[in-house]
């Protein structure tokens, strides 16, 4: 059975390193002066207990300060401004409410009020605006972009929305023929963010999608 002396601090049960009271993690740590105390220095050589942090300002009160000079049990807490929203505690964001009351930003299409997430949109119109389609437009303007067989549309309903598996999407030459659109060879991809409409191979195609397809990516 080992019986070699363990660290010195509270909480340390690893052995010490030869000719010494600390183990090898804690070999560079100072101690707190304070008599009989088995703590880390935080500063000025003692700990957060005995003088390192700056503490309560309530008199016999031992924790550390956090705001106005006072700990959380002390009013520390309650000086963050809370929901004005009734009953709700939760702490404000903008206009003195919470996310949920109205004081999330909301999204910047007109009419939208799902909370924005990222450049101002929601998560749904930030897609139209990474496909490089203006998110306030009509969505019939977007729609003729996209057009697609009935046998593609069910096949991609019945993917997990989990896999988001959409295949042979394909692109086609924006200068028809008289005969009909020219298609390529299909695409297969994960998601339809996989594509990069900036790519120099996509410069005269737009993807196949119907209407029903790209409401369903737009949910998922």
């Amino acid at each position: 059975m080992d019986t070699s002396p363990t660290c010195f601090f509270n909480g340390c049960g690893k052995p010490c390193q030869p000719n010494s009271w600390k183990c090898v993690f804690h070999r560079n740590r100072g101690r707190c002066l304070h008599h009989g105390c088995h703590n880390q220095v935080y500063a000025r050589k003692l700990c957060a207990k005995h003088g390192g942090k700056k503490q309560c300002a309530v008199d016999g009160c031992e924790m550390s300060a956090r705001l106005a000079n006072v700990c959380y049990k002390h009013g520390a807490g309650s000086l963050k401004k809370r929901c004005t929203f009734e009953g709700c505690l939760k702490p404000a964001q903008l206009r003195q409410r919470c996310v949920r009351h109205g004081g999330g930003r909301r999204c910047k299409v007109a009419g939208c009020e799902t909370h924005a997430r990222s450049g101002g949109y929601c998560c749904r119109h930030g897609r139209l605006f990474l496909y490089g389609s203006d998110p306030a437009a009509d969505f019939e303007d977007i729609w003729g972009m996209f057009e697609t067989t009935s046998e593609e549309c069910e096949s991609l309903k019945s993917a997990s929305p989990s896999q988001a598996v959409v295949e042979s999407i394909c692109v086609v030459e924006s200068d028809a023929t008289e005969e009909g659109i020219v298609f390529h060879e299909p695409l297969s991809f994960w998601h339809l963010d996989c594509l990069d409409f900036n790519s120099e191979e996509l410069h005269r195609s737009k993807p196949v999608v119907d209407k029903e397809v790209w409401e369903l990516l737009l949910s998922m």
